[in-house]
Parts: C-alpha cells; sequence; structure tokens
C-alpha cells in the first residue's frame, strides 16, 4: 500500500511529459519497455530505442530525451560506458541503468559514480515506471537488494574475523582455507 500511495504522490510532481530513450541490446526487452511505458497512460513517449551503447550515445545526441534506460550488457560498449559518454555531452540527462544482476551496492556506487540518477533489476522490471516518474521528479532510484549477505560492512571491515576490530580485506573475509 504505501508503495502505491508513494507513486501517486509522484504522480503529482511529475512533468505531464517526457520523452524516453530505451537501450538495450535485446529487442524483447525494449519492448516489454515499451508496453509498460504504454500501459500507464502517461503522456510520455518513447522517442528512440537503442541496440548497443554508441547506438544509444548517439540517439541521445540526435534525440534529446528526458531520460535514457541503459541496459549494462550491451554490444560494443556497456551501459556504464555509454552512461558516461552521455554525461559528459549532457551533465543533467536523467539516466536509469537496467540490468540482470541484482543491484548490488558496488554497482550503485558505480553507477551513480558514472552518472546514472537511479538503477533497477530486470526482475523487477515493472517498477522502471515508478523509477523514471521518480528521476522526472530530480530524485535518485537505486534498487539496491536488500538480502543482508550481500551488504558489505562498511569501510570494509569484517567484525566476526577478529576479535580486535582488525581490518581485513573483503576478499579475504569470505574465503575458506582448501
Amino acid at each position: 500500500m504505501q508503495h502505491t500511495s508513494a507513486l501517486n504522490e509522484l504522480e503529482t510532481e511529475t512533468p505531464l511529459q517526457a520523452r524516453i530513450l530505451i537501450a538495450d541490446d535485446d529487442p524483447r526487452i525494449r519492448q516489454l519497455i515499451r508496453r509498460l511505458l504504454e500501459e500507464e497512460k502517461l503522456e510520455w513517449k518513447v522517442c528512440g530505442e537503442a541496440v548497443d551503447g554508441p547506438d544509444a550515445v548517439a540517439k541521445s545526441v540526435e534525440l534529446f530525451p528526458d531520460v535514457v534506460v541503459l541496459d549494462l550488457v550491451m554490444p560494443q560498449m556497456n551501459g556504464l560506458e555509454a552512461g558516461r559518454e552521455i554525461i559528459k555531452r549532457f551533465p543533467r540527462m536523467q539516466m536509469l541503468l537496467l540490468t540482470l544482476q541484482e543491484i548490488t551496492p558496488e554497482l550503485a556506487r558505480a553507477a551513480g559514480k558514472v552518472g546514472f540518477q537511479g538503477a533497477i533489476s530486470k526482475t523487477t522490471g515493472a517498477n522502471v515506471v515508478a523509477g523514471i516518474q521518480t528521476l522526472l521528479c530530480g530524485k535518485p532510484f537505486f534498487q539496491i537488494s536488500a538480502e543482508p549477505a550481500t551488504l558489505p560492512e562498511p569501510h570494509g571491515l569484517d567484525r566476526q574475523s577478529s576479535d580486535k576490530g582488525e581490518e581485513k580485506p573483503p576478499s579475504l573475509a569470505t574465503t575458506t582455507d582448501s
């Protein structure tokens, strides 16, 4: 219920019209995102589709969309690289990263460092509308995995590894001797 309430609140703040570029090498994913956006009956328009990273950069320049939805894994140039190129040209462009993998804190940080304002997993792809609405309101939308096992300790500390609180590299904290 809170999710619906939050979406209703965003609807009142979201610009009525938006142009969206979808970049994914899988035509079925592009079509699914297009369909999800069209079902919402918002005055958003998919202004273009890109099949890879260089195509996403070129179409961003040509079409100047309000939001670019970029797949992480694409041929020739991945989504992070394409996003970096887009942000160089358009520092205020809103970008949402889309990936098959879980959004880990590390991936969210890497995406944010490039200039992405949000990231979602394709497994929760129905949330792409909420992600775009949030970005259009000028707010970040990173759907970080809630699994406690994937969340790193702050500053790389493995509190269970030592009673003295010594710092241990994360790669050593999770490995076992054979």
